[in-house]
């Protein structure tokens, strides 16, 4: 187990008293699971350098998001322990991901986890302010990313399956920045994120116009879910949104750009299509799919696909062919070839 890596972004003094800081709970967890008092700051250590070497390389979110998160969200954690705390779950889960099986690292990513999302629910009932809101937007995009990591995670656990509400969190969660930033409001104007958040709406704005021509929808999937420019309505359609948003990221070409911006599409997604996936509708299945398929034929660029949403793919496309339904077998030839379910012949 290597326990001192040196720190590549070279952190400043007040980074290095707050990990030891946040590291004293962790030394007298480690000391009573193993006798070893003096492992917790090289795991920390470990875990910050990991999440600036990898970790936020290979978060969801545009390419100038991730520069701030390497940047100055760092200085911001100096001064939000919950962000911190949040960095270092980060670090320790990508650690873990990549290298099960160490028990003292399985350990620290539980203390860090739990410090962090108790520290979040504390700072979030203080309220937003313009202090605030620069930590609570970091620690919200990276708990997202967190959700999408599990330990273990195989196609027969996903909720389609078990239909256990609680097995569809990490999907909820990633709605919760859009939520977020909702409330921030005119405090996102002079916030860290200002700028990659504008330059995020510009760019997606050339691919997202409010009127899109009947032929910019993707073909296939507005007619299943009966939507068009010219009667179809947020209102009047759940599906609306999720296929209006989806179309142009299924046209565009692989890149680390698009990648990043594709996706953000699970963090865009309206209460009510939520509430469909939520009662395994197969329209809303087969949209979720094609996302998730996008993002399978993507995972180079965004590794944290083969944590859940490719096994979760794998589990939609199962789950509607096992329906037996002719209409629907038409629509999970992407998906199922993207992620790797094997159609059976018919």
């Amino acid at each position: 187990m290597q326990t001192e890596r040196p720190i590549s972004a070279n952190p400043t003094l007040s980074v290095a008293q707050l990990i030891t800081r946040l590291s004293e709970g962790l030394n007298k967890e480690i000391a009573w699971a193993t006798g070893n008092s003096s492992m917790a700051f090289s795991i920390a250590v470990a875990a910050f350098d990991q999440f600036l070497d990898s970790t936020a390389n290979g978060s969801p979110g545009t390419l100038k998001i991730r520069d701030v998160m390497r940047t100055q969200m760092i200085h911001v954690a100096c001064e939000a322990p919950y962000l911190m705390y949040t960095i270092l779950a980060a670090g320790t889960l990508h650690i873990n991901r990549t290298c099960s099986g160490n028990k003292v690292y399985e350990l620290a990513e539980a203390h860090f986890s739990q410090n962090a999302a108790a520290l979040f629910q504390a700072a979030l009932q203080s309220g937003l302010t313009q202090k605030s809101i620069d930590g609570l937007i970091a620690a919200c995009m990276i708990m997202g990313l967190l959700s999408l990591y599990p330990a273990s995670f195989s196609a027969p656990e996903s909720w389609v399956f078990t239909g256990n509400p609680s097995d569809m969190n990490w999907l909820c969660l990633q709605s919760g920045l859009t939520c977020l930033i909702a409330e921030a409001g005119p405090l996102l104007q002079s916030c860290i994120w200002a700028d990659p958040f504008l330059h995020s709406e510009e760019w997606e704005g050339k691919l997202w116009q409010y009127t899109l021509p009947p032929y910019q929808f993707h073909e296939a999937l507005a007619t299943l879910c009966e939507v068009d420019n010219l009667s179809t309505t947020p209102a009047s359609n759940p599906y609306y949104n999720a296929v209006k948003l989806l179309s142009p990221l299924l046209m565009l070409a692989a890149t680390a750009e698009n990648a990043a911006v594709a996706a953000t599409w699970i963090g865009r997604l309206e209460h009510e299509y939520v509430g469909l996936l939520r009662q395994r509708d197969c329209r809303a299945l087969v949209v979720l799919a094609h996302w998730m398929g996008l993002m399978c034929t993507l995972s180079h660029y965004e590794p944290w696909v083969e944590g859940r949403i490719r096994p979760e793919c794998v589990a939609i496309c199962m789950y509607l062919d096992g329906a037996q339904d002719p209409v629907l077998r038409p629509f999970l030839e992407y998906p199922s070839s993207c992620c790797g379910y094997q159609l059976p012949r018919e």
